[in-house]
């Protein structure tokens, strides 16, 4: 599960509720000055390997506004080209084409951009199936390294409108995120980009994907279940089919997981991320991604990563093919490494309070590109050598906006918890602070169960924080970047060890900060920070208000409506009849008649991540119990909001929740 908390909608919230000046003054709060936040995208290598490209959104003067601009910058951040007319990704080997799967001139399918000549070319229509294929997987598009063909995944055959009202249900996994499924299977085609028409290298009653090609083009490599059910499991493999006899050959046949297949640029080996358990989910699992290599020619796969202990996100292979370079969790940051191929010997290239998001490799000038935020700075662009050598900042658009908007910056905090584990936590200050005052404060409760807060700007978190709140966040047992037997602390036991951690932390600011109005507390979450927000109002009537966002309340009805089946086999190892007990127990609506706390519930009624009759339940009983509540409901919305307009009366919503229980103008004395 995701939170659906992001801050794209706090800007709506923000523009919408407070209004924005014309022009940065000096020392402007947040919320007057977000709109002058540049945002620097992740680099993109250019084909001459010489300068990359990146999207950067930046205050226009005089205009009141961002202004999007595609630019292209050499190795040393200085700008070659400043308005680039599109951002060329799935650039082709030469660099003259750029491929893409998606609409222009009221077509739908195939495109081709020439880069030279700035035109588009209409390839075929590429029908996309709806399907729930886990988060991690990726239908992509790769280029041949002759850039001449493009091997891309779509569905088999047109999608059929449904017009009847009665649905015939003969599957497991019968629903996507926000409707009910196509039933069309995801497959493999290549089209030729001098003509003809696109050729189906794969078939069957299977979906393939997350394509890679081989160096010498002769193969692709995809991820599929083939497996008798593929919704009744936690199966993925990494194939290849050699494009000239439509051989299909297994590169692994684990019971778990493998994700997101790459070949070495001296086609010797095959990297992807997986796990070793045998029992897995390809959603949010609790076992950490590790970067696995295995011989192209068939061979038994190596960890280059287990040894590491952290959880393993993009990883990128050397132009040398001796190194894979790799981003993991750790404490609040994300940090960039690289591995030895064949053995694994770990470097670590960058480490600090930063978060590393997308990075480029240069190839053989050995320089490395790659974007930095942390909780003061919302984001720039960095390199350094190859080894790590001579880190040095490259762009400066957040210079202005660092320097005249004032934000609450985040105080790290580690505290010792029930049973002496050691837990990280971040908490800032309402913004203004006045010494000498009480305020109250809110704890929010990040999604996943496996998600993770970290280092960075939450603009969520500075609207309540100017809006007089302090703001607790705290990375409870369950979540990623503390190892793998913290990352396990959720199994068997939501809302039992990472509840326990979550009060723990909360008793600890209040002993250290006097400033806390125990008495003003409140709670909030989304997804799985929806459930716990659910559960902590059954377990503690310390809370004077909450706010649960596509939440979670009854584990047992929830593993039949919702997509996670396999989370819940995974996160309670076994079927739901043998579990029963357990999962009623560690359900909120078992305990729901312990509930003072007023409660607000948000979800979208298209959600079939957490489908809205979970908060309808909740929502039911507190009603019964006497106890206040509202209950929004926003039409089409899925687990993630999409419409400003709903994420704006949202976040207005909360705030008017909050402050109506919590009082946040209420003057309250330390001494």
């Amino acid at each position: 599960m995701r939170t659906n908390v992001c801050i794209a909608a706090v800007v709506v919230y923000a523009a919408g509720v407070f209004g924005f000046s014309t022009e940065l003054a000096a020392q402007v709060r947040y919320t007057e000055g977000v709109m002058y936040q540049s945002s620097v995208g992740v680099p993109m290598i250019a084909h001459d390997r010489q300068s990359f490209y990146a999207a950067v959104d930046a205050y226009v003067p005089g205009e009141g506004r961002t202004g999007r601009k595609i630019m292209r910058f050499d190795l040393n951040g200085d700008v070659l080209e400043g308005d680039v007319p599109t951002l060329p990704v799935n650039m082709s080997p030469d660099g003259r084409w750029s491929a893409f799967i998606g609409e222009r001139s009221e077509r739908i399918g195939l495109w081709l951009y020439d880069v030279d000549r700035g035109d588009y070319r209409f390839l075929t229509p590429a029908p996309v199936s709806d399907a729930f294929l886990g988060h991690t997987t990726d239908k992509n598009l790769v280029w041949s390294p002759d850039s001449r063909r493009i091997a891309y995944t779509a569905a088999d055959e047109e999608p059929r409108p449904i017009k009847a009202e009665i649905k015939v249900i003969s599957r497991i996994l019968f629903k996507t995120r926000t409707s009910f499924t196509d039933n069309l299977n995801t497959h493999i085609y290549v089209f030729d980009i001098d003509g003809g028409s696109p050729r189906q290298v794969t078939e069957g009653n299977y979906d393939e994907h997350s394509l890679a090609w081989s160096p010498d083009g002769s193969k692709i490599a995809f991820v599929s279940n083939r497996s008798a059910d593929p919704d009744d499991n936690h199966n993925n493999d990494i194939w290849t089919v050699d494009l000239s006899s439509g051989s299909i050959t297994a590169v692994t046949q684990t019971p778990g997981t493998e994700f997101s297949p790459t070949w070495s640029p001296d086609g010797r080996y095959l990297a992807y991320r997986g796990g070793v358990r045998p029992i897995n989910t390809k959603d949010s699992q609790a076992e950490n991604a590790q970067i696995f290599i295995v011989p192209a020619a068939g061979g038994d796969p190596v960890s280059l990563t287990g040894q590491l202990d952290r959880r393993v996100r993009s990883y990128r292979w050397s132009a040398s093919s001796d190194f894979v370079y790799f981003t993991a969790s750790n404490e609040g940051a994300t940090h960039l490494f690289r591995a030895s191929v064949p053995g694994g010997e770990i470097e670590q290239l960058v480490d600090g309070d930063v978060r590393v998001g997308g990075y480029a490799l240069s190839g053989d000038n050995g320089k490395v590109i790659y974007h930095v935020s942390s909780d003061t700075d919302p984001g720039e662009l960095w390199s350094m050598n190859a080894d790590g050598q001579n880190q040095r900042q490259l762009t400066r658009y957040q210079d202005e906006f660092k320097s005249n908007v004032v934000i609450s910056v985040p105080e790290v905090f580690w505290f010792e918890s029930f049973d002496g584990t050691m837990v990280q936590g971040w908490l800032m200050k309402p913004n203004p602070f006045e010494e000498g005052r009480k305020y109250p404060l809110i704890q929010t409760i990040h999604g996943g169960p496996h998600g993770a807060y970290g280092f960075s700007i939450s603009g969520s978190n500075q609207v309540l924080a100017e809006g007089g709140y302090g703001v607790l966040y705290i990375n409870p047992r369950g979540s990623t970047g503390y190892g793998q037997q913290f990352a396990d602390g959720t199994i068997n036991n939501w809302g039992g060890g990472d509840y326990q951690d979550l009060m723990a932390g909360l008793d600890y600011v209040i002993a250290q900060n006097d400033w806390i109005d125990a008495d003003r507390l409140g709670v909030m979450g989304g997804s799985y920070g929806g459930y716990m927000t659910n559960w902590v109002i059954t377990q503690t009537d310390r809370f004077k208000a909450a706010v649960a966002l596509a939440s979670v309340s009854n584990l047992i009805s929830f593993y039949g409506n919702s997509l996670y089946q396999l989370l819940i086999e995974t996160e309670f190892p076994g079927e739901l009849w043998d579990n029963y007990d357990l999962l009623w127990h560690w359900s909120p609506m078992k305990h729901v008649a312990n509930v003072v706390t007023p409660t607000l519930f948000i979800h979208g009624e298209n959600d079939h991540d957490v489908p809205i009759t979970q908060a309808e339940e909740m929502f039911v009983a507190l009603k019964k119990l006497g106890v206040e509540t509202v209950f929004v409901r926003y039409p089409g919305e899925g687990h993630g909001f999409r419409r400003a307009e709903h994420w704006q009366d949202a976040y207005a919503r909360m705030g008017d929740w909050f402050d109506n229980y919590l009082e946040p103008g209420m003057v309250v004395r330390t001494r």
